[in-house]
């Protein structure tokens, strides 16, 4: 029976995107991003077999797939993602950087490899903005959870301030989300898509 995983070696590593910007935003060794790996696939096998199986999978069942899962990366798939990583954290560093009221440079957007407008010169490139907000549940009055939200910001890109802006207006205005009441903003980056 062939596997129902994937065997192109990008598209695992594109979905444990996460683990490699983690690693990178905390500048962790090469052990230390193959162990974040091993953890994004234990994840992703736990959560794929948790909605597959008809019983609850077992650590085995779970340890199998993830191996299954990456059994086919090499070195080299590791650190060409772990570069475009990097390259998302330094542009995200550098926005954060800067102020509020500047105009927002080419080096404080990440353009991923699989963007669609960026490198296309029929279309102006757009960007998307990301904003982890600081986020006071409604169940749990006194914690914070961190909540991205995802927000389209066209074509033309002025300040971060103006990019802040557009975001709180595409929320809508609110102080509050679907979960909680917003009390900051823990990180923002910006993309082209």
């Amino acid at each position: 029976m062939p596997s129902d995983w994937p065997d192109n070696s990008d598209s695992v590593l594109r979905g444990l995107f996460g683990s490699f910007t983690s690693a990178a935003s905390q500048s962790l060794s090469t052990a230390g991003v193959w162990d974040a790996l091993r953890t994004g696939a234990a994840n992703w096998a736990s959560s794929v077999l948790a909605v597959t199986s008809a019983v609850p999978p077992s650590a085995e069942e779970i340890t199998a797939k993830a191996s299954q899962l990456l059994g086919h990366v090499t070195i080299t798939d590791v650190n060409n993602w772990r570069s475009i990583a990097g390259q998302q954290v330094r542009a995200q560093n550098n926005l954060m950087g800067q102020g509020l009221g500047e105009q927002i440079t080419a080096g404080s957007i990440f353009t991923p490899p699989w963007a669609r407008t960026a490198a296309n010169p029929a279309i102006a490139t757009s960007y998307r903005m990301t904003v982890q907000y600081i986020v006071e549940p409604n169940a749990a009055p006194g914690t914070s959870i961190l909540e991205p939200h995802s927000y389209s910001l066209g074509t033309v890109l002025t300040t971060p301030g103006d990019a802040l802006s557009e975001a709180q207006s595409l929320l809508g205005g609110q102080s509050y989300t679907n979960t909680g009441r917003i009390t900051g903003i823990s990180s923002y980056s910006i993309e082209a898509i």
